[in-house]
């Protein structure tokens, strides 16, 4: 009996003695973001608390950048121990943070921050399978992570987010920092909605069988607001472009064209209404061509349309006349529909994207023939080989050089 005293006092010593140790103290490091300091689960190495802190700046840069203002986070801020730390401390930070947010607000920048801040695909392609799934665009998508991720990536001026996200009920304060900025929704709505095909695309969610070229494709039923359908085509070696020709009524539908290479990659997109849509350049390493037609308006369109397809090594403006004489350019241009402006290079342009001689670009007079005078001035009369150089409404781009008359001198 004595033995078993002795036991159990020993055991309620050791006990005691347990108690009494202190508990490991957490580890403590600062994210360098304002000073602020990470608690982080005793035991974290040094590699630990580095993608810890990593992961703290992300979220902050981030949430400044989508809502203007500082996350409201604790400092300290407790991470709890998981079985993944970055997790533990991007969930220690929502939590906290996204109290900010109306409830209805929150899945959508979750999502996004889940992204940006983690690296995590499943947000975007989620977004995208709905997206490629919906028979609808545009303002469906305007409450989903994508619109946080498209304005991220697409829109060069940062002051726009905070005033554009969250998007509000139905759009509200989107659509409000649009317009203070002169940019109409509908345009909006159509690079979001390009922007989102072009990453379906490459993510092959959208499942379209090619066909060839020529091809002739018609619409036998309307498309009711929001809806699209697409449509993809191998494209000939020998084409160096490929021209849309309308038949039927459409005036709400606008295309959409893209152009991916052999591994699905899209190296080129454009938007139009379907009166804009002219003749679509191939750019090297094109192997396909995608159109989608979208119903922007408000009412059903599109049956009976049919868009008639062909692969065209031409520009859609022929020169017929040219002379420089006195610093004047005068042109007689032969022009299809669908022409946006012209550009004058000194020399081949490079890729469309450089006036060379740093002159204006003129707007076109739509199609038929046209003649137009332009001022080089008395310094660039000498100039040599120019090129002329047309940009379509549907964002495409051509060249062709221009052979002068020489002047007539008495």
């Amino acid at each position: 009996m004595a033995s078993r005293r002795l036991v159990v006092l020993l055991l309620l010593l050791i006990a005691v003695g347990a108690l009494a140790q202190p508990a490991k103290a957490p580890v403590v490091v600062s994210s360098g973001t304002d000073g602020a300091a990470l608690w982080l689960p005793a035991g974290t190495n040094l590699a630990g608390e580095t993608v810890a802190a990593a992961i703290h700046r992300r979220f902050t840069a981030c949430w400044k950048g989508f809502f203007g203002t500082p996350a409201t986070v604790a400092d300290p801020l407790l991470v709890p121990r998981t079985s993944d730390l970055a997790e533990g401390v991007f969930g220690a930070m929502w939590a906290d943070a996204s109290a900010a947010l109306d409830e209805s607000a929150r899945p959508a920048a979750l999502h996004a921050l889940r992204s940006l801040v983690l690296g995590d695909p499943t947000p975007l392609v989620d977004g995208l399978a709905r997206a490629a799934g919906s028979p609808r665009l545009g303002e469906p998508m305007v409450q989903d992570a994508l619109l946080y991720l498209f304005l991220s990536e697409a829109v060069s001026d940062p002051t726009l987010l905070p005033e554009a996200l969250p998007p509000g009920s139905g759009g509200a304060r989107l659509k409000g920092a649009l317009e203070r900025r002169g940019v109409p929704y509908s345009a909006f709505l159509r690079r979001y909605a390009a922007w989102i095909l072009s990453r379906a695309m490459e993510a092959r969610l959208i499942d379209t069988e090619p066909g060839t070229l020529p091809a002739v494709w018609a619409l036998s039923e309307n498309l009711p607001p929001g809806g699209w359908t697409s449509s993809a085509f191998d494209l000939p070696d020998a084409a160096a472009a490929v021209d849309l020709a309308l038949a039927g009524d459409g005036q709400d539908l606008h295309v959409l064209t893209f152009l991916s290479d052999a591994s699905g990659r899209v190296l080129w997109s454009g938007v139009g209404t379907l009166a804009e849509s002219g003749g679509l350049p191939l750019v090297p390493g094109a192997s396909r061509l995608w159109v989608v037609l979208w119903n922007a308006g408000r009412t059903d369109s599109g049956a009976g349309l049919a868009l008639t397809l062909w692969g065209d090594p031409t520009p859609p403006f022929r020169i017929r006349e040219g002379s420089l004489e006195e610093g004047t350019l005068d042109l007689l241009l032969e022009e299809r529909a669908g022409i946006l402006d012209y550009s004058l290079f000194n020399g081949p342009p490079a890729g469309g994207s450089a006036d060379l001689l740093g002159l204006p670009s003129f707007p076109s007079r739509g199609a038929g023939v046209n003649r137009y005078r332009v001022a080089l001035g008395p310094e660039l009369g000498g100039v040599g080989a120019l090129f002329l150089q047309c940009r379509t409404r549907s964002g495409g781009f051509y060249q062709a050089p221009l052979h002068l008359k020489e002047p007539e001198h008495p």
